[in-house]
Parts: structure tokens; sequence; C-alpha cells
């Protein structure tokens, strides 16, 4: 059962776990309603009338029928999950069949425990001891956690005639039940205390049972007139976790029920007639759901609305709890049939499933401290915007270069393997000289000498002579173009005469070479010397300044027109000299044919 909270106070939620024991040891989803049989001493009246007693425990989990046979139909012997006999006091009945159920009420487990049976069987005293030793056992746990703290709340009620009252608030009238999407039945308004310690719960104990309705019947001066359900809702949380929200919380339901009973046997007329009535009617809802609860296939429609008690109890009978029944029974032969109808209840009743879980809230005050905890982090994050920002563009500037570095490193990578290529290619070119030098490739390095970098070309010499005459408004640059076109007819001749010794010391090595060679390359020097003859007197280039930039352009022009002619011979001559070594490379004999020492690039 779950009680409504007071108006203005917010709804927790709560999300549920798999069920733990107390010790902590996961249990199965699934478990069975925990069902025991206690079976009190006869009473004093029953002693007085020598009534017999017609039940006897076989063991503690058996009890058997030893009276005269009365039905063949009925069973003589009932297994349950403990049986206690007329001498077991109330704290073993508590140890065996309670303890481990109310215990998981501190685990955030939903836990419920009640007593059935006839009138007059024991039933209220053995929840007075349950309650009062679950209570113990409850602040005990609580003392020897110093790291969890904890929070308890009761609320009470009974349901006398099919009114629903407060025990706690008396004068509050009659009170509705409603039904919660999340909580399952609630009962609106009804009051919840915190209590403040050990003392104070017992006392709001006793007011609860002052409160309920008791009356006096032919079998019990103080016969229990309505069921009575007294709740605890225990909430912990860990002390030391200050940002942790979220805690325990389950409910410890003790329902001591009003027991059946029949006019013929309790006397009753006027009032306590009709409140049997109603005890009667409501006891059979719980029989007929339990029945309903406790078949395979559960199957058709389950009467929790029959009964206000079953509504309240609905969760504690198929839903998220816990629970245990304790059935009370007289043992005299006078009150056989009853007892059968409490041992078929029991028997039907540890056939139910109950799935436990453990239930997390968020307490509402825990919840706004930490939302105002957030709200006031975040304002401070705001008032210093700049901070966040001046990070984020180091980063970027960080980033920015780390890229710049990656594309270095990239161009020097290629710088790297280009040089090692280079150097491979020179290496190679090395290896070749030291193998050994031929006259077929000295002539190819002669040919490619007289073809320096491609730039002495006829007309692109032409192309340049025309650039300066045509450009007389750009002074510095037509001297500058003048100075470069000597340094290339510089280079031209020093290249030319480099092959032509080449080739003159090839044709000495071989003594008995041709005579047509050795002619043709004293044809050869001969031009090449005839070029040298016409070189400017002045090979440096000198550096040209702004200062008289008129006079000194009009003088060069003129020099260059002059060796214009000259310039124009050393291209007809350089193209003698082409086809004379090509004539040359032609007649020269074989490598195979020849024999000379090697060549090395010393010689040249």
């Amino acid at each position: 059962m779950v009680a409504s909270r007071p108006p203005g106070v917010l709804t927790s939620k709560i999300e549920r776990t798999p069920s733990l024991t107390p010790g902590g040891s996961s249990r199965s989803k699934e478990e069975k309603i925990f069902v025991t049989v206690r079976v009190r001493p006869l009473s004093k009246k029953e002693l007085a009338v020598k009534y017999q007693s017609a039940w006897e425990c076989a063991n503690s989990q058996t009890i058997t029928y030893k009276g005269p046979p009365q039905d063949r139909a009925a069973p003589t012997s009932y297994t349950f999950d403990k049986v206690f006999g007329p001498s077991c006091q109330t704290n073993l009945v508590y140890e065996g069949g309670a303890k481990d159920v109310a215990m998981s009420a501190l685990t955030g487990i939903n836990a419920t425990i009640f007593a059935y049976g006839q009138t007059s069987s024991g039933k209220t005293y053995t929840m007075r001891g349950v309650t009062e030793s679950a209570v113990s056992d409850i602040y005990r746990h609580m003392e020897n956690t110093p790291e969890r703290e904890f929070v308890i709340k009761i609320s009470a009620m009974e349901i006398y005639n099919e009114i629903v009252k407060d025990l706690l608030q008396p004068d509050s009238g009659s009170l509705r039940l409603l039904d919660d999407p999340e909580k399952g039945p609630i009962v609106e308004k009804l009051d919840e205390q915190i209590v403040r310690d050990r003392e104070h719960l017992r006392h709001l104990i006793g007011i609860c049972e002052e409160q309920r309705q008791v009356g006096e019947t032919a079998l019990n001066d103080t016969s229990s007139r309505s069921h009575q359900i007294i709740r605890l809702t225990v909430e912990s949380r860990l002390r030391e976790v200050s940002g942790c929200v979220k805690s325990f919380v389950a409910s410890l339901n003790f329902v001591d029920l009003a027991g059946s009973e029949r006019a013929a046997q309790t006397h009753a007329i006027g009032a306590r007639l009709k409140e049997g009535c109603h005890i009667n009617r409501s006891l059979l809802t719980l029989t007929k759901v339990i029945r309903k609860l406790s078949s395979e296939k559960r199957s058709g429609h389950i009467p929790y609305r029959d009964s206000k008690l079953t509504r309240i109890l609905q969760l504690s009978l198929c839903g998220n709890a816990r629970t245990a029944i304790i059935c009370t029974m007289s043992p005299a032969l006078t009150h056989v049939e009853q007892s059968r109808n409490t041992l078929f209840f029991a028997t039907c009743a540890k056939e139910v499933t109950n799935t436990a879980k453990v239930n997390m809230v968020i307490s509402d005050k825990q919840l706004v401290k930490h939302l105002q905890t957030e709200v006031a982090r975040l304002e401070a994050e705001l008032r210093i915007p700049d901070r966040a920002g001046s990070s984020e563009i180091l980063i970027m500037e960080k980033d920015e270069k780390i890229r710049q570095m990656e594309i270095k490193m990239e161009e020097l990578k290629k710088e790297r393997d280009n040089a090692c290529s280079q150097l491979e290619e020179l290496r190679k070119k090395m290896g070749d000289n030291q193998q050994g030098w031929n006259s077929f490739d000295s002539s190819q390095k002669a040919r490619k000498c007289l073809t320096f970098s491609g730039s002495l070309q006829p007309s692109k010499m032409i192309k340049i002579r025309n650039s300066i005459r045509q450009s007389s408004t750009a002074p510095l640059t037509l001297k500058h173009e003048i100075r470069k076109l000597e340094q290339l007819q510089q280079q031209l001749e020093v290249e030319a005469n480099r092959a032509i010794e080449v080739l003159h010391k090839q044709v000495e090595c071989h003594k008995h070479g041709n005579q047509g060679v050795a002619e043709t390359i004293a044809k050869l020097q001969a031009e090449i010397r005839e070029m040298q003859s016409v070189r400017p007197e002045n090979r440096d280039v000198e550096m040209i300044t702004d200062e008289g930039n008129g006079s000194d352009l009009k003088d060069e022009i003129s020099r260059l027109h002059m060796q214009d002619n000259d310039i124009a011979k050393l291209e007809a001559k350089l193209e003698n000299v082409q086809r004379s070594i090509d004539k040359l490379v032609m007649s020269l004999p074989n490598v195979s044919q020849l024999s000379c020492p090697p060549f090395t690039t010393g010689s040249l």
C-alpha cells in the first residue's frame, strides 16, 4: 500500500532495479510468498470446557490432523515454509518467518507482513510482537550503518465496515482510494509523520492501536473489528557523497487482519453482526484473489476492486514487494472447520509469486539542492566568457601552427627525396666513369657541351637582340640583358673549348688512330682559337646604378652594334664545329676495337 503525500509536496521519481537481500547478494527477480503457520495454545475458556487439541506439529514445516475422522476428502497433513507449535515464542516466529522480509525495506525493497486467521486465533498478539521486534532490528541496523543516513516515516489506517480511516488523524473522516499510474492504489490525504527516534515510533504505534475499533464477542473479549495497516517508509542515502541525489526508499507494511467468524459462535447481533459481515466479505474477496493468483494460468479477472482491503494490498499480493503471511489457528477440535479454511488459504498463498525490485528515489530536497548548484555553476561560466573564448582561440592558433609545420615537413621530405635521387644519379655516373670510358661516350659529352642548357640557340639570341633594340623605355633592363648575353657567350666558348680538349686527349691516346680524325681535331682547335680572339675584353658584369642611365645605355648599344657582326660569325662557326663533331663521331672506331687508359673526371 502506498500512502498519498501531503498537498503541496512534489512527487519524487522512482527508479527500480533487481532486488537485493539485506546482505547485498542478488536474488531472483521472482519470489513466492513466504508462508508460516502458528498454532496457539488452548485458551482458558477452551481448557475449562475440556476441548481437545485436534492438530499436531510433526516437524518445523508440517502440521497434521490427529482428531477423529470427519471428511475423508480433506487432507490430514499440510506442509509450509515454517510451522510453529503452541510452545513457540513470538520472537522465534519473527526470526523464522518475518525478519528476512522486514529487513528488506532497509535496502530499498518493499515488504509486507500480515497475519491471517479466524477470530481469537492470536493474530493481533502475533503482529504486536513482530512489529516490536522489527522496529528494534531496524534501529539496530541504523546504528551499525553510520555511513548511511536514514529517515523513517509512519502512516496508519484501518478499514472498518469498508470505510478507510486515518489512525493518526482520527478526526479526518473517511478517506478515498485513488489510482496512481506509478505507485498504484493510494489513500488520499493520509497523514504521514517523520519519526524522530525509536521511542517516538513506539509512541505513534501505540496511538494507532488505541484508535483501532475493538469489540467484545463470545469468543474474544477484545476482538479486532477492523483491518489495521501500519506503514513505515524507510529512506536512506550515503552520507559522504554530497552530490548524490539518489537514495533507497521502501515501504514496510504491518497488516493485522480482523478474524473470520461465525455468528453462531460469536453470538453477534446488531453492530457486531454488521461488522462481522463486512469482515467476512473482505476476507472472502482476499481468498478469491489468492486462489486466482496461485493458479498456474492466472487466467480471468482478479477481483481486487471487490474489496478495499485487496485493492490496498494489490502490490503486496502480486507486485513489487516481498510478502510474508503468518496464518494463526486454534488447535481446538470445535474450530476444525475454520482451521481447515485457514490452512487452505495458506496453501494457496505459498504458490503466489511476487516480483520485488530495489526502489531508487530522487528526493525533492536533494534534487532542488543539486539543481541550484548546477545553476550557480552555469551562471559563473556565463560571467567569464573570455576565459573560454581565449582558450578556444589558443587552441585554434596551435592547430594552425601544427598544420603549417606539417606542410613544411612535407616540403622538406620532398626536398630530401629529390636530393637523395640526385645523389644516387651522381653516384651512378661516377661509377660509370670509374668502370671505363669509350670514344662514343666522350663524343656524346662533347656534343652536349656545345648545347649549353639550350639557351644559346641562334633563334633565341636573335630574339634577345630584337628585344634589346625595341626596349628603349627600360634602360636598366637593357643593360642587364646585354650583360647576360655576354655571359652566355663566354660560357659557350668555355664549353666548346672543353669539348675540343676532351676529343684531342682521346685521339692522342690512340696512336694508331685515323689520320683524318687528327686533321679534323686540328681544324676544330684553330676555329676555337679564332673564336676566342674576338671575345670582348671585359667579361665581368659590372653593377649598374641609376646614375647616367642615358649616356651609358647609348654606349652599350653602340658597342653591341659593333659586336653584332662578330656574334653572327661565331654562330656560323659554332654550326660548323657541330657538324665536324658529328662527322668525327661517325668516323671513330668501335669501343671494342680500342684500348685506352681509363678516363676519370679529373681529366676535365
